[in-house]
């Protein structure tokens, strides 16, 4: 079972890369409030890349188990340094207020909650050679609607699955699936793209194509219908995840509280 940690916590270490940086945060969870509650998390790099090693992606001699830690304010380099001055209050300054994503996936029998995820999540068939089949809805969070409302869609999906990112993973795996890294990181919109879009000879490709990436505000959320007999959800990479069912719903939006980190 993963267990919280508690709210009259100060302060929460991290020590690792930036995959131990995004597991933390998830023990970091008070999606119900906009406000963020909880510790503070300082992200310490434990095996940062050496000088020598920087010489691009074709070195032979660097360390590919090695984190980038762009989510590690403190490395093991600067540990004993930042750590006392993070606990006297010397580096509030550098405290952000980072949004995250909140996810619920509703079966037939019940209603999980996901941990908040500060990257990223993927819903997809658990075999990445298998067809990934479900309906994606972006609707309005008052379930009101509007003939008028141009960022409300619906439409049946075969693909490699669904990315949906915050602002913090804009510049992750979202950038790599050919995504917009141009994305303000005080910003609480989630951005969305289908992976590998098959568009049938019935559909309307030019729709298709257009919303099989995008954006949704705060006014709105994504809700992913299950097509296929199995599927996954997976938060913040492959350690935390939910498996799917045919017809299970999963709701994607940005009212999760923010995660204050250095």
């Amino acid at each position: 079972s993963r267990h919280h940690v508690d709210d009259d916590v100060d302060l929460l270490i991290s020590v690792g890369g930036d995959g131990t940086v995004l597991s933390s945060a998830h023990f970091v969870d008070s999606q119900s409030s906009d406000e963020p509650r909880g510790p503070v998390v300082l992200g310490v790099n434990s095996d940062p890349t050496r000088a020598h090693e920087r010489l691009g992606a074709c070195s032979r001699t660097s360390d590919e188990r090695r984190s980038l830690g762009a989510l590690c304010f403190a490395s093991a380099r600067n540990l004993e340094d930042v750590v006392p001055r993070a606990i006297r209050g010397e580096l509030d300054a550098a405290i952000q207020k980072r949004h995250r994503l909140a996810v619920t996936i509703r079966g037939s029998l019940s209603e999980t909650r996901m941990p908040p995820a500060l990257n990223d999540i993927l819903v997809a068939h658990p075999s990445p050679a298998a067809v990934s089949r479900f309906r994606l809805d972006r609707l309005r969070n008052d379930f009101c609607p509007s003939p008028d409302d141009p960022d409300e869609f619906s439409f049946n999906v075969w693909s490699s699955g669904l990315w949906v990112s915050t602002p913090t993973g804009a510049t992750g795996v979202m950038a790599s699936a050919g995504g917009d890294m141009g994305v303000d990181v005080n910003s609480r919109d989630l951005q969305y793209l289908v992976r590998e879009h098959l568009v049938g000879e019935n559909d309307d490709v030019a729709f298709v194509r257009d919303k099989s990436h995008g954006f949704v505000d705060e006014e709105h959320h994504l809700k992913v219908r299950w097509n296929s007999q199995h599927g996954r959800v997976y938060i913040d990479g492959h350690h935390t995840a939910f498996d799917l069912e045919l017809g299970d719903q999963v709701l994607v939006s940005s009212h999760a509280a923010p995660l204050r980190i250095f």
